[in-house]
């Protein structure tokens, strides 16, 4: 033999059920006249049950990848070879729920004083009605809460909050404002392609340019000369902006009374004139970003949510779906494991968390 050729092969072993019996001894007391057993594990509650970690991926295959129930039962009798009725998953369901109220609490209090935090908000059906899905989240935790009407924002908040100009979020007092330049940039693109604005254009490219700076300084603050110069240039295209519909003939009035109609690309331009610093406030505090992105991702799944189930059947269901997804975006901002987090839940070590 001159030597030997190595190939590896990785896999995964076949899942399958593991019994464990406890048993408790049983003693009668002369002394008393009396029986005694002995006291099980902690958890250990029924002759026949099944175990943490069942109940844990249960919870995840429902909230992590909202698997259908019909289809959830099929999967663990496929990979499991047990049948695990609806009614079982649906109080592994509320005992997450229940669990997780305290760490619930301690998100949304450290999520109120944050220094930043973003908010956003989507409506979905809940029992034929729609309902509004808020949520409130940093870099590296999430608070989610549902209500019957849009307007019904968290208080008590503090530091600067990112939004993308919806004027309710204006009414929340305490705070300082940063607007979503995505949404900046996608108005600025259909003015640009739709309307032939040349305005549109040149902010479009200052916007880019003022996050590049902003990259370029990211451990350090932005030279007070460079943000002077952006902040001119941008002043400047607004002017500009303005001039140019100056120029162009007035838009038809819809009835006899009211006021002048004005066209997108300027009403634009006004709110970016009377929001200056609310648009550019990334350049001045580096704790800002420069899009509202982590809210709209933290919104994304219940978008996911409605195309496979449609809604909620339930006020129940759709307060559970939310505290349990807010523990697992949570954790996995945190960067641990969310099997082993959600697992935890049903054994009562919850982790504590750090930088919330």
């Amino acid at each position: 033999m001159i030597g030997i050729v190595k190939r590896q092969v990785f896999d995964i072993p076949l899942p399958k059920i593991e019994v464990t019996e406890h048993q408790a001894e049983v003693k009668y007391c002369e002394c008393c006249n009396k029986t005694i057993t002995a006291a099980f594990p902690a958890g250990v509650l029924a002759p026949v049950q099944y175990g943490e970690v069942i109940r844990s991926w249960s919870v995840y295959y429902q909230y992590q990848h909202f698997i259908p129930e019909d289809r959830l039962q099929q999967l663990f009798y496929d990979l499991y070879g047990i049948q695990l009725a609806t009614a079982t998953r649906t109080g592994y369901n509320r005992i997450a729920f229940d669990t997780l109220a305290s760490f619930e609490e301690s998100v949304l209090s450290a999520v109120k004083t944050a220094a930043v935090k973003n908010l956003d908000e989507t409506g979905f059906r809940v029992a034929g009605k729609t309902q509004w899905l808020h949520v409130a989240s940093t870099k590296t935790a999430t608070y989610y809460h549902i209500s019957p009407k849009r307007k019904s924002l968290l208080d008590g908040l503090s530091g600067t909050v990112i939004h993308d100009h919806w004027k309710s979020y204006y009414n929340l007092g305490g705070v300082e404002h940063a607007l979503c330049n995505q949404h900046h940039l996608r108005e600025l693109k259909a003015i640009t392609e739709h309307d032939k604005e040349p305005w549109a254009q040149a902010m479009t490219r200052l916007l880019r340019v003022a996050l590049r700076c902003r990259h370029f300084n990211a451990h350090h603050a932005i030279p007070v000369a460079r943000i002077k110069r952006l902040t001119n240039i941008y002043k400047k295209i607004i002017r500009d902006g303005l001039a140019y519909h100056e120029t162009l003939p007035p838009l038809p009035c819809k009835g006899k009374q009211g006021r002048q109609p004005r066209r997108t690309g300027q009403n634009l331009l006004w709110r970016l004139f009377h929001y200056k610093q609310d648009v550019l406030r990334f350049l001045h505090d580096l704790a800002v970003p420069f899009t509202n992105n982590d809210a709209e991702r933290d919104l994304r799944m219940m978008k996911c949510k409605q195309k496979i189930s449609g809604g909620f059947r339930t006020a129940q269901g759709a307060e559970q779906f939310a505290r349990i997804r807010g523990f697992i975006s949570t954790i996995r901002k945190q960067g641990l494991s969310i099997i082993s987090s959600i697992q935890s839940i049903f054994s009562g070590t919850i982790p504590v968390l750090s930088g919330i």
